[in-house]
């Protein structure tokens, strides 16, 4: 199979700065294709909609569909980004927990939980409860950042701080500079998916 790649743009400014974005603000940005993550041989295409997903969560995956859209059309959030970020950050695991104590399809941290009325950390691992405060939160750092999908999910790896701190740019931890490629190389894949009949 024929890899898939994401468009992303990218600006070097004149003091050699790079500024990237999922798209264009104006015409000093020029298109540059990302390649997906490489993945562990365990891990196989899945046969619905080719969404790379390891078999024992493919159930939990299409089950959650319909969830995604809703909330997606809720908050306004494009559910294809939003499936992308929840395979990238559980792989759909719903009782997913981080050694940060991030919990859930979306990784909530329970401060940032807390932002939003939820106060029990367990019901982070409801995947309704879950989703809802993820794509709040995500939809407030894309309308904190002109519905910039780079910076967006920059703040939400990393927390908007460390992206003001950078002067509005992808934070240059490795972990963020590979977590943001890793999510727009899956979006077109997750569309797709998300398109199909359940």
């Amino acid at each position: 199979m024929a890899p898939v790649y994401a468009n992303t743009y990218l600006k070097v400014d004149e003091k050699g700065m790079e500024h990237w974005s999922s798209h264009p603000t104006d015409p000093g940005f020029d298109i540059t294709m990302i390649e997906p993550s490489p993945k562990e041989p365990a891990q196989e295409m899945a046969s619905s909609g080719g969404v790379w997903l390891e078999s024992a969560v493919r159930t939990q995956a299409r089950s959650l569909r319909p969830l995604i859209r809703q909330m997606g059309l809720r908050y306004g959030v494009d559910a294809a980004w939003i499936s992308a970020l929840i395979e990238v950050e559980s792989g759909f695991n719903a009782r997913a927990v981080s050694p940060k104590g991030a919990r859930g399809l979306m990784q909530i941290m329970p401060a940032t939980a807390s932002r939003y009325g939820v106060r029990n950390v367990r019901d982070l691992l409801n995947p309704e409860r879950n989703l809802d405060v993820g794509v709040r939160h995500l939809r407030e750092l894309l309308d904190a950042h002109d519905n910039n999908w780079v910076l967006a999910l920059s703040a939400y790896n990393a927390g908007q701080g460390a992206v003001a701190r950078k002067g509005n740019r992808i934070p240059n931890y490795r972990e963020t500079m590979l977590y943001v490629p890793s999510i727009l190389a899956r979006v077109e894949q997750h569309r797709s998916w998300l398109n199909q009949l359940d």
